[in-house]
C-alpha cells in the first residue's frame, strides 16, 4: 500500500526536479572562438655557443662529461620531447625525462642520468657506473 503511495510522489518529484533542466547546453557567446583552444608552441631556448657548457635542460650539443676513473661519456641535453642522448662505453641512447627532487634525471628503467650544473652521473652504459664527472 505504501509503495503505491510513494511511486507517484516520486515519479512526480523527478519530473519536478528536470523540468527547470535544459536538453543541451547554451550555444557559446559570439565572441568565443569555435573548436578546442589551441596554444602556440613555446619557442626552444638558444643553443649555446660551440666550446660552452649548458646546465641540464638546455639544447646543447653533445657535452662531454670526464668522470673519475678516467672515465668519460658525452650528453646532448633538451632534444625535443624532454630527451637526452647519452653516448657511453661504445653505447648512443636516447633518454626521456624522469621526475627528480632536484637537478635533471632521465632513463629507461635500465640507464639512468642526473645532471646539476656542469656535474652528472651515469648508470646502466657499459664501462660505468661514471660518478664524480664534469663538462670539460
Amino acid at each position: 500500500m505504501i509503495r503505491r503511495l510513494l511511486a507517484p510522489a516520486i515519479l512526480s518529484l523527478s519530473l519536478a526536479a528536470c523540468a527547470g533542466v535544459p536538453d543541451r547546453a547554451p550555444p557559446p557567446p559570439a565572441s568565443a572562438p569555435a573548436g578546442p583552444a589551441v596554444r602556440p608552441p613555446r619557442p626552444l631556448p638558444p643553443r649555446p655557443a660551440p666550446g660552452t657548457s649548458a646546465a641540464p635542460g638546455a639544447i646543447s650539443a653533445p657535452l662531454v662529461y670526464r668522470c673519475a676513473g678516467g672515465k668519460h661519456f658525452t650528453a646532448a641535453w633538451g632534444l625535443p620531447d624532454d630527451k637526452v642522448q647519452v653516448s657511453a662505453g661504445g653505447l648512443t641512447k636516447t633518454l626521456p625525462h624522469l621526475i627528480s627532487a632536484s637537478g635533471a634525471r632521465y632513463g629507461d628503467g635500465t640507464r639512468q642520468i642526473w645532471g646539476k650544473g656542469d656535474e652528472a652521473m651515469l648508470e646502466g652504459f657499459p664501462g660505468g657506473p661514471y660518478k664524480g664527472c664534469r663538462t670539460d
